[in-house]
């Protein structure tokens, strides 16, 4: 009798040990994976077509890269209307000064034409009424002007240095608001347009 109740307490722990094993080593199940909060809506790609956003610098900024390049822009004198502004209307104005564009010279390296035109394109629509480089004097030699204006509900310009064959040299967008912050120019108004300081505006 003791003998068959040890065998039955062997057989007994045996089984238990057996079944404890099992449950080690069987495989724990999955939990569910938790929906994503926009699970079935699908994520928005932007168009391949879509064009990158263009982010404003400041009109300082701007400006000292120009003059860097022997570009300076003006807010004209109060009441001008030289270089052609009398008949672009009204708006933000701005005058360019340019470098001269000279013939080209076998003994002379430098660029005869480094800056053909500067160009300022409306963000969003809507068109900026500009004029041709115009020169200060008589001459192929001579330095040049443009003349822009801005009409109100443009919010955003890209001023763009063009050099010769549309080629690109620098470019930046800016807030027509802040087309203010660009100084008047150093000269005098004469009986036919506006007389500027050309030694505090160096050109090459």
């Amino acid at each position: 009798m003791a003998a068959t109740t040890r065998l039955t307490l062997l057989a007994m722990m045996l089984l238990s040990a057996s079944a404890a094993d099992g449950q080690r080593r069987s495989p724990r199940p999955a939990r569910p994976a938790r929906p994503a909060a926009d699970a079935g809506v699908a994520a928005a790609a932007p168009p391949a077509n879509a064009a990158p956003e263009l982010i404003s610098v400041s009109v300082a900024e701007a400006d000292t890269h120009l003059r860097q390049m022997r570009v300076y822009l003006f807010t004209p004198p109060a009441g001008a209307t030289a270089y052609g502004l009398a008949s672009l209307g009204d708006g933000a104005r701005v005058w360019a000064l340019l470098p001269s564009c000279r013939p080209p010279n076998p003994d002379d390296p430098r660029d005869p034409c480094p800056i053909d035109r500067v160009v300022f394109e409306a963000e969003g629509g809507g068109s900026v009424h500009a004029m041709d480089p115009r020169g200060l004097a008589p001459g192929a030699e001579s330095r040049r002007v443009q003349s822009f204006a801005v009409p109100s509900g443009i919010r955003r310009v890209h001023i763009k240095v063009m050099g010769l064959q549309a080629r690109v040299r620098y470019e930046a967008t800016v807030d027509v608001e802040r087309l203010v912050d660009l100084v008047a120019p150093q000269g005098s108004a004469t009986t036919d347009g506006f007389a500027f300081e050309l030694a505090r505006y160096p050109a090459r």
